[in-house]
């Protein structure tokens, strides 16, 4: 099921949803741009090229910070100017969101490229630890930011229904990464500096993948109008009260 407004009798409407849609997902093709960058300074031995690789990903947030400028701007006039309702004020809302969550993807990006920077070249031990801790939540977040902008361009409601559970598997591999660097830490205090730099970077990773979680809610609030975020829980919970009157009544019955 994908979202569509439909044409409105004004033209100048659907123009400027379409130009904050352009920007919203510029944003996203430059936030998966720089978790490619980080990723490649994740992996480089040479402190000068991770430096230059740093550089270049400094250089392009600034132009993810513009557009999430110029989204907000653009938000605002539609919003003083056409009074959307229903339908059309989700569509903007969750465009409005995504940027947001796109915005803070690029802050990840950056923070690991600032520490990256100076991780890879730290001699063999740093190196292992980097690569047995930190190295295997990059796929995982990279998955899901790929599948959550397939999503926000597509506007695809049932595709984003997939992802709301999807960032467990990064969320366990980030915990498994903060087991074996507070090991590594307690162990030997020479590495503890280093540790912490890790446990930020994995952090990093780790919300990257909540900021995908949430792009995919953003899509299933605007398209079914309820907060997909609760959905699970209220579900659990049902079961469990569910279960609970069950073991109750059977409960009474053995009696």
């Amino acid at each position: 099921m994908t979202f569509d407004t439909g044409e409105h009798i004004v033209s100048s409407y659907d123009e400027k949803i379409s130009e904050l849609r352009r920007t919203v997902l510029e944003m996203g093709t430059l936030a998966r741009e720089q978790l490619d960058a980080v990723s490649m300074i994740l992996g480089e031995y040479e402190r000068a090229a991770a430096l230059a690789m740093a550089g270049r990903v400094f250089a392009r947030e600034e132009r993810i910070d513009q557009c999430d400028n110029d989204a907000e701007r653009a938000i605002e006039l539609l919003l003083a100017l056409r009074a959307p309702l229903a339908g059309d004020l989700r569509h903007v809302l969750s465009l409005t969101n995504a940027a947001r969550e796109l915005e803070r993807i690029g802050d990840e990006c950056r923070k690991i490229a600032a520490l990256g920077s100076e991780l890879g070249h730290r001699g063999t031990t740093r190196r292992s630890l980097l690569e047995d801790s930190v190295l295997p939540l990059l796929p995982l977040a990279t998955a899901l930011l790929d599948d959550a902008l397939t999503a926000l361009r597509d506007h695809d409601v049932d595709f984003a229904q997939t992802l709301l559970n999807r960032d467990d598997a990064l969320d366990t591999a980030f915990r498994k990464a903060l087991n074996r660097l507070s090991t590594v830490m307690s162990e030997n205090p020479a590495m503890i500096q280093s540790g912490i730099d890790l446990v930020q970077v994995a952090k990093a990773l780790e919300r990257i993948g909540d900021h995908c979680e949430n792009i995919a809610e953003h899509i299933v609030f605007c398209v079914r109008g309820k907060e997909a975020r609760y959905a699970a829980y209220y579900a659990a919970l049902q079961a469990q009260m569910t279960g609970a009157a069950a073991a109750s009544h059977n409960s009474g019955d053995a009696a």
